[in-house]
């Protein structure tokens, strides 16, 4: 099963996080994201959700997938994951993203890649850099 897949629905392409509860981000992920972002920009949508199944947008990074990554290949995966957020706010139509629960670290940045965030009541997001922390509460 991928953790990021690509579905149309008619007019509106669908990326979908497919790893709940967590749907951490990890190498796999950023695999297939990007994949799901060139099958919607083949696609002839006219919009673009990005959205997740279970209870949390994404928990964020998969510290055991990091965990003994080389320094260049930590820095390789975190330059494609950029480039997939790059991808998505350069295609030429609107892209909505859906957050219910935690869109921590990585999985925040990919909601403002999107032009629009739709989040549910229990939407939160926190980003953490370099001893700096950042908490929010959509509402």
């Amino acid at each position: 099963m991928k953790s990021v897949r690509f579905e149309r629905h008619e007019s509106v392409g669908h990326i979908v996080l497919a790893n709940p509860p967590l749907n951490l981000i990890a190498t796999e992920f950023s695999d297939r994201l990007r994949e799901a972002i060139h099958e919607a920009s083949d696609s002839p949508i006219r919009a673009l959700l990005v959205r997740a199944e279970g209870p949390n947008f994404s928990q964020g990074g998969d510290i055991l997938d990091f965990i003994d990554k080389e320094f260049n290949a930590w820095r390789t995966f975190i330059s494609e994951m950029h480039h997939s957020y790059r991808a998505i706010e350069a295609l030429q139509i609107p892209t909505i993203c859906a957050v219910r629960g935690k869109a921590w670290g990585g999985a925040f940045e990919l909601t403002l890649a999107c032009d629009f965030i739709v989040a549910a009541e229990d939407a939160r997001s926190e980003e953490r850099r370099e001893g700096k922390e950042c908490r929010s509460r959509w509402s």
